[in-house]
């Protein structure tokens, strides 16, 4: 509490100093100094920069119909502001004020508003009305309380990417200890280092790193402080994984935000959801498909978590990455997630980066009229029949999102339409997308929850328990290579081959769960320590049984060695569900009432040679498009 009184002391002493000085001032002398003074204010007492929006376009509604654009003086998070020089009356800046409020009303921005001329103060609703007028100094505990609940509330993608973007310290600081963390660890953690391979092998056939998104890429790096040098290829692509780790580590808090929102956790806030008592954010982050569990699909392992292991293998980057992740939270903590759009997502996005080096991340979104034409002409007007509609190279889902838009639409139009728990089940059995690239498809779980929208409330997940949302990571032109009756009698087995990672065979999928059989491997292996290639074999065979067990036991033993190998070299289990995936598609086939999408452009000698040949023997027209095969 003493802090606090300080803090107001500290306010009315400025706006008492200010007061003082703004008859000798111009308006835009002070507004910079009032704007600049509640900035600070807000800095001191949180931490963070509320980085203020100056002369922001606002669209005024007027009582015959007509709009006028206006730009209102400064906007701190949800607090607009509104300044004149002492010379003017304090009710011309009122007025002025609450139109600007109605503006952003009409937007679906709730804010409230501060009018000041330098003397006198007055502090607005939402509604436009006076809460309170009088000497500005006199008013600092009223206005202090206001700009620490609304002065970092998030109202629009371009103030997000101000805060979590590049332009805040909290996204740099966290960036270069991402960046010292790859350098120094790359090559010593086993799993790291199979992280950024596999992330590295899909990534060639995603995006291509031409020389002027390298360019790009290096002048970005080199406004880091201190500096970030990129010299090459190879240090170029390293920049990129670690852009990537940082957009999907936001992604991952953006979900348990939701989360949080929506009253799935019992933690009222992201911040206590990452922190509870005797754990840390960094396993937390790691353990969030545990902590969340009827959102548990889209917290699914993937190449971004690496900074986890770094995290218990170093308590200096333990340390510094926990802080991250509670300065992250504290920040969305803010945003109402409920409320926001997929194109909210997307904003974010391309705000984020500029063209050049969002071709060397990968063009991840299409546009929406280009969706919109290609489902109208194929057809679809939001009815789901027997068939699933797939986007087997979806990106960040756009096509997911509109078709997910026009099924609700149409379902909401009917006299009796189908009950939240149905409709949502609906949706998640049959619009489905797969992308090889990690990163698209954590863009693509978020956006396709935020398309379900109200669909998401407690009550109904609660009802369906798990919600499993249908993005897989995945290359949709893998197959699995079923095998014959080997010469010890075993059945049918299939062959997997998962990029950077190698040949896995498996029991048929038919004749064997996968999800139980991984499920088992994993409870198989020691947790640490060197495990026994023998000792995990019959763990394995306890868990399966033994009709199982003997009837794949070349296969199973086989499979057992394999993993037993890779966890002794630090390479653990988190790579199943590229397995499972893989699966998945396969269970596309023949099942498709649609395939939509906008296919990445992939120069063809980037395909792997059984590929080529597959898609040149498969496909007609490529052999008649004059296509070489080798070529």
């Amino acid at each position: 509490m003493e802090q606090q009184k300080g803090i107001g002391l500290n306010l009315a002493n400025g706006l008492r100093d200010l007061s003082q000085k703004a008859h000798q001032m111009t308006e835009a002398t002070l507004r910079h100094e009032f704007v600049q003074l509640l900035r600070e204010f807000v800095r001191q007492s949180t931490g963070h920069d509320p980085f203020p929006q100056l002369e922001e376009q606002v669209a005024i509604p007027l009582e015959e119909g007509t709009i006028l654009h206006g730009r209102s003086d400064a906007r701190l998070g949800c607090l607009v502001c509104e300044i004149k020089t002492p010379d003017v009356l304090l009710d011309d800046a009122v007025a002025k004020c609450q139109s600007y409020l109605d503006g952003y009303q009409q937007k679906g921005v709730t804010t409230r508003g501060i009018a000041y001329n330098g003397t006198e103060l007055a502090l607005l609703s939402e509604m436009g009305a006076e809460v309170w007028r009088g000497k500005a100094e006199e008013g600092a505990t009223l206005l202090e309380a206001w700009l620490l609940l609304l002065a970092l509330r998030i109202v629009d993608p371009q103030h997000l990417v101000l805060l979590l973007g590049f332009p805040s310290s909290l996204a740099r600081t966290f960036f270069a200890d991402l960046q010292a963390a790859i350098e120094r660890y790359h090559k010593k953690l086993g799993f790291v280092t199979e992280a950024f391979e596999v992330w590295q092998s899909v990534y060639g056939a995603a995006a291509n790193l031409t020389d002027e998104a390298v360019t790009a890429l290096q002048q970005r790096a080199e406004r880091f402080s201190p500096p970030i040098a990129i010299r090459n290829r190879d240090a170029a692509l390293h920049f990129v994984f670690v852009l990537e780790t940082y957009l999907a580590v936001l992604l991952r808090l953006f979900v348990a935000r939701l989360a949080v929102q929506q009253r799935l956790v019992e933690p009222t806030t992201l911040r206590d959801l990452l922190r509870p008592p005797g754990s840390r954010p960094t396993a937390r982050l790691r353990d969030l498909a545990t902590v969340v569990p009827l959102l548990s699909s889209v917290f699914e392992d993937d190449p971004f978590l690496w900074l986890c292991d770094v995290a218990d293998a170093d308590q200096n980057f333990a340390d510094r990455f926990d802080a991250h992740l509670d300065n992250l939270a504290r920040v969305l903590d803010e945003l109402d997630l409920v409320g926001v759009s997929y194109d909210f997502l997307r904003r974010f996005y391309q705000h984020f980066f500029d063209p050049p080096i969002r071709r060397a991340l990968g063009e991840f979104y299409t546009d929406e009229a280009i969706v919109n034409e290609v489902l109208e002409a194929a057809e679809f007007d939001g009815t789901l029949s027997d068939g699933v509609l797939a986007d087997i190279t979806c990106g960040s889902g756009t096509f997911l999102v509109i078709a997910i838009r026009k099924v609700i639409e149409r379902e909401r139009q009917k006299r009796q339409p189908l009950p939240p728990v149905a409709l949502l089940r609906l949706i998640t059995e049959r619009i489905v997308g797969v992308d090889l690239h990690p990163f698209a498809v954590a863009m693509a779980r978020v956006n396709y929850l935020l398309a379900l929208g109200d669909l998401l409330s407690r009550e109904t997940l609660q009802t369906i328990g798990r919600l499993h949302i249908p993005v897989y990571w995945a290359d949709s032109l893998a197959r699995l290579v079923v095998n014959e009756q080997n010469r010890l009698g075993e059945d049918l087995t299939e062959t997997v081959k998962v990029p950077a990672l190698g040949e896995f065979t498996l029991p048929h999928h038919q004749k064997v769960d996968w999800e139980q059989l991984f499920e088992a491997l994993k409870e198989a292996l020691p947790r640490r320590g060197i495990a026994d290639a023998e000792t995990v074999w019959q763990r394995l065979r306890q868990r399966l049984g033994d009709d199982i067990s003997l009837q794949f036991e070349t296969t199973l033993r086989r499979l057992a060695q394999q993993w037993t190998e890779r966890h002794n070299a630090n390479r653990d289990t988190r790579w199943l569900p590229l397995l499972r995936n893989l699966l998945a598609v396969e269970r596309l086939r023949g099942r498709c009432q649609l395939v939509v999408g906008n296919p990445p452009w992939v120069r063809i000698h980037n395909l792997e040679p059984i590929l080529r040949d597959r898609v040149y023997n498969d496909y007609a027209f490529c052999r008649t498009a004059g296509w070489q095969r080798g070529a």
